[in-house]
């Protein structure tokens, strides 16, 4: 097996152009591994000036009437996500609160706001301990 190592540009349709003096590989089956550049990563003003881009397009669509409604409705998803994840409210609330499609879409919607998972609401709680404390009176009677 012959090795050769020359850095190329991939084309967008997924061609790799080998150049001229490579020509005897031309026409032959052949291993590759590719070691790519890893992508620069934004800077944190480039991600704030992509997001508020995206929001000004957003407002500038129409897609809503007052170009300040996203950040309230922004401000209620967040107020509903963080209801829940400190078991002030139930999931079912929480969903309808934050106008998601289920529980599944909950769950995630507190991963991307960085919240931890949910604890059940005191009052559950306490319930959940009477009737444990019930039940484990019960066995030992």
């Amino acid at each position: 097996m012959q090795a050769i190592e020359l850095e190329t540009t991939i084309s967008r349709l997924g061609h790799i152009d080998l150049p001229e003096d490579c020509r005897e590989a031309f026409g032959r089956s052949a291993r590759i591994i590719l070691l790519l550049d890893e992508p620069p990563q934004p800077t944190e003003d480039q991600r704030r000036e992509r997001l508020r881009a995206a929001l000004d397009g957003l407002a500038a669509s129409g897609a809503f009437a007052d170009p300040d409604e996203w950040q309230r409705e922004a401000a209620d998803l967040k107020d509903a996500l963080e209801a829940f994840s400190k078991g002030a409210i139930s999931k079912e609330n929480a969903i309808r609160m934050a106008e998601l499609r289920d529980y599944s879409e909950l769950l995630l919607a507190l991963g991307r706001h960085g919240l931890p998972l949910p604890t059940l609401p005191e009052a559950e709680l306490q319930a959940m301990t009477c009737d444990f404390v019930e039940i484990l009176e019960e066995n030992h009677a």
